[in-house]
């Protein structure tokens, strides 16, 4: 009680006290959750934000709002769509998101030298990150793991250290530079080491419910409230279940256009002339007879026709989803801006493509249906093709016809089409 009474505001022992040589370190939990998303990313990001204002003042701290508004959506991709109002409010699953992104919104912000270093440190964090998740380590890791968190360590305290009223003499920031290492090899990886759980069950079953009652005969109120919420999710759930069943992928979605194909010639004139029109389907379509022509000199039987003067009917579409249940976009208006989605394409081994692994990359322009008198349908899409950035190819750019799916027709082998 001597102790207690000298160390601590309240006279209570300390169980620490009876092993004076035990290391506090080994019963402190590295929790990734609490140390990186919300512990030491939510630092780098406030006092990133406090560089910005002292050298642009409150213009910096905008544009990079402007920035993280201006990303493109992509599937499973959060979006800041009103930039960082508050970072009190932001959630681990927030700031994970945000770690993808960082390093393009900061690049070219402020003073290019600065800059530059500001970037590498988002980067490093990023390499640092990936480790910290994998669930195997060599000693080779270990060893690139150690270097990753110096290299962040010294980034972080050499450009934001002037911007902490401590010097960067955070706990968390002490405890994962000197201990994580030794916990892994003392008890593995440290993905199993994570409060997430458990707080999202205190959320959904205690905080939630708790915060909707009236206060007054908790115990009661916050059962009813749990047991109509699993009822109401289970029957969401089965409904869900049941339409994935009915729904059945490899179909289009809303049409914009439909037109006889020998038409085509003047849907490119009015598309012109019209001052909405988006650059991408506009391009589309002045390549997309030429394109379909040489498509159609390698189906069987119709090699020898003109396809622009065959009685044919043109259906352009919005989306389409694919057999991965993931959705191909061409929208001049999706949530307020236009919507090209990119793809990676598997090339046949005989075309003579700049490929990356056998993919070629490519950005979908148009999303087509033609149709002709005798029930044959194409199911097309037209691309432009883009090659890596370190290669000079003159293919950059080539735009070509995509097969999704061919009905009544023979299989030619076509190029197949994945989302990237």
């Amino acid at each position: 009680m001597g102790q207690g009474k000298e160390h601590s505001l309240h006279e209570e022992i300390n169980s620490f006290w009876n092993h004076l040589n035990f290391n506090i370190y080994t019963a402190t939990v590295l929790e990734r959750m609490h140390h990186l998303d919300l512990g030491l990313f939510s630092y780098m990001v406030k006092f990133t934000r406090d560089l910005l204002k002292v050298r642009g003042g409150n213009a910096l701290i905008i544009k990079m709002d402007q920035r993280l508004g201006m990303i493109p959506r992509y599937p499973g991709l959060k979006i800041f769509n009103i930039g960082l109002a508050d970072l009190v409010l932001l959630t681990a699953s927030e700031y994970r998101h945000m770690m993808k992104v960082m390093p393009f919104v900061l690049e070219g912000l402020f003073t290019k030298s600065e800059n530059e270093l500001l970037v590498h440190m988002f980067v490093n964090w990023n390499k640092m990150y990936r480790y910290s998740i994998q669930c195997k380590f060599t000693q080779t890791d270990l060893l690139q793991f150690v270097k990753s968190i110096q290299t962040w360590a010294k980034n972080f305290i050499d450009i934001l250290g002037s911007f902490t009223k401590n010097n960067c003499r955070f706990l968390k920031y002490h405890h994962w530079i000197h201990h994580t290492i030794e916990t892994i090899k003392e008890y593995g990886n440290q993905n199993g080491l994570s409060a997430d759980t458990y707080e999202t069950l205190h959320k959904f079953y205690i905080k939630t419910p708790y915060r909707m009652s009236n206060k007054r005969d908790i115990d009661k109120q916050i059962l009813q409230k749990v047991v109509r919420t699993i009822t109401i999710n289970d029957h969401i759930v089965s409904e869900n279940y049941q339409s994935e069943i009915k729904k059945k992928f490899g179909q289009f979605g809303k049409k914009y256009c439909t037109i006889p194909l020998h038409l085509l010639r003047s849907l490119v004139e009015q598309y012109e002339h019209d001052e909405e029109s988006v650059t991408e389907i506009l391009e589309g379509l002045r390549h997309l007879a030429p394109a379909i022509n040489d498509y159609f000199k390698l189906v069987p039987s119709m090699h020898e026709k003109n396809i622009e003067e065959s009685e044919a009917t043109l259906i352009l579409y919005e989306s389409f989803t694919l057999s991965n249940k993931e959705q191909l976009r061409v929208s001049k208006n999706f949530y307020n801006a236009p919507m090209f989605s990119d793809v990676a394409i598997l090339m046949d081994s005989e075309q003579e493509f700049e490929v990356c692994d056998g993919y070629c990359f490519a950005k979908v322009l148009l999303l087509i249906r033609i149709i002709f008198k005798n029930t044959l349908t194409f199911n097309l899409a037209l691309v432009r093709c883009i090659t890596p950035p370190s290669s000079d190819n003159s293919q950059s750019g080539f735009l070509d016809i995509v097969e999704f799916v061919r009905e009544k027709a023979q299989d030619l082998g076509s190029k197949s089409l994945q989302t990237r």
